[in-house]
């Protein structure tokens, strides 16, 4: 029996959450973590069985100093309901199809075709679509796609024109494939990665900074990502932080936060001042991501070392970023940020160094919290997948929940 998210109650999708979120669980576990009663953990437990999404997985552990029976546990099933999560970057495209859980059941890595108009993308990423699910069985128990798109540049300039394209597409896509299809910027997606899979992150406001060849940010407010009055929210990188003299960016400006520290020109400066290679760095526009994780993990694990040179790249790129980020929370009152790049274990300097600026330009006696967290490799496609997913799950903290609902 197919059930659609849409179709769900509050404490069917609690209990999806607490299982997903902890694995394994009695009922007894969920009736005591979720708040609900015995009687209505049973009924959803069986609704859900029933669907296919639970399954009893066996008993748990015996209790010497306790008698009788030992409990079921029970899990979320591995194969419902399942996703298929696509990340275009400008030189690659990323599928996987995957589950709540997280478990990669296939991937497909291909080039991503030159985004000279809109129609070019959408037939690429049909094809690429209509490819990976001839070639990988999925059974009836997928519930949508989710896409992570750039925000800049993917055909366009503009933001807008962007955004009105990714609706497009997302409709386009969901007319031929007729199935739930959602398409969000890269950095959006991987905050609602961070937001559903990172077990150590409590935070319910938050402001999640990526960087890679763009840097944009998500914005999440009592749990929900803010998307702005025309979903244009989180453009950080596109702050002017170099205002004369700049380098040009791609969204036709000059001197933006992303043409200093973008990851590309974080190569770029690291090549030159670094390993002073000056052939390497003009290379810097057609290196792959493994080159490019490779030198910044060796930037930074340089400049926590004290070495000159890496230091004051990575000083430089702090100062930039921590000015933008100091505006985002003088503005929007949100003080718990997280910046994820791949800069390997030493990208934890940012930290230092962000906190000296934002010191420097936030109000005396200003509350924040900054942490590095490095990708996850696999971060940005799970995050497009979880755009579908996501709405099998509730926000555990929310206290609009009746665990007593008529079921």
């Amino acid at each position: 029996m197919r059930v659609e998210p849409s179709e769900l109650t509050e404490n069917q999708r609690c209990v999806v959450t607490l299982l997903q979120k902890s694995g394994p669980l009695s009922k007894g576990e969920l009736a005591e973590r979720g708040n609900m009663g015995w009687a209505t953990v049973v009924k959803v437990v069986g609704q859900l069985s029933a669907a296919g999404i639970v399954e009893r997985l066996g008993t748990a552990p015996g209790d010497p100093t306790k008698k009788g029976k030992r409990a079921y546990l029970y899990g979320l099933t591995r194969s419902t309901p399942l996703a298929v999560g696509i990340d275009v970057e400008y030189r690659t495209t990323t599928m996987v199809l995957t589950n709540l859980y997280g478990d990669i059941l296939a991937q497909q890595t291909t080039a991503t075709v030159e985004p000279t108009s809109d129609r070019a993308i959408r037939e690429f990423l049909y094809g690429c679509i209509q490819g990976f699910l001839n070639t990988h069985s999925v059974g009836s128990g997928l519930c949508g796609i989710g896409i992570g798109v750039p925000g800049i540049g993917f055909p366009s300039r503009t933001q807008l024109d962007n955004l009105i394209s990714m609706q497009e597409l997302s409709r386009w896509l969901a007319a031929r494939l007729r199935m739930n299809v959602q398409v969000r910027d890269n950095t959006k997606s991987y905050a609602v990665f961070e937001q559903w899979s990172n077990q150590t992150f409590a935070y319910e406001d938050f402001v999640f900074i990526s960087i890679r060849t763009g840097i944009g940010s998500g914005i999440f407010h009592h749990g929900d990502l803010y998307l702005g009055t025309h979903g244009l929210s989180g453009e950080i990188g596109h702050i002017q932080t170099v205002p004369k003299r700049g380098v040009a960016c791609r969204c036709g400006k000059s001197g933006c936060m992303e043409t200093v520290v973008g990851q590309r020109n974080l190569y770029r400066s690291y090549c030159l001042r670094v390993l002073r290679d000056e052939a390497r760095a003009e290379g810097s526009e057609q290196a792959d991501q493994e080159t490019l994780s490779q030198a910044l993990c060796d930037l930074f694990s340089r400049a926590r070392r004290g070495e000159s040179a890496a230091l004051r790249i990575v000083t430089e790129a702090a100062e930039h970023l921590g000015r933008c980020i100091a505006y985002t929370i003088l503005v929007l009152d949100i003080s718990n940020i997280i910046i994820s790049g791949h800069f390997g274990p030493d990208g934890v300097l940012l930290e230092e160094l962000l906190q000296a600026e934002l010191a420097r330009t936030l109000l005396r006696g200003a509350s924040y919290s900054v942490r590095y967290v490095p990708f996850d490799p696999l971060g940005h496609v799970r995050g497009a997948a979880l755009l579908v997913l996501k709405e099998y799950l509730i926000d555990l903290r929310s206290n609009h929940i009746d665990h007593n609902e008529d079921l």
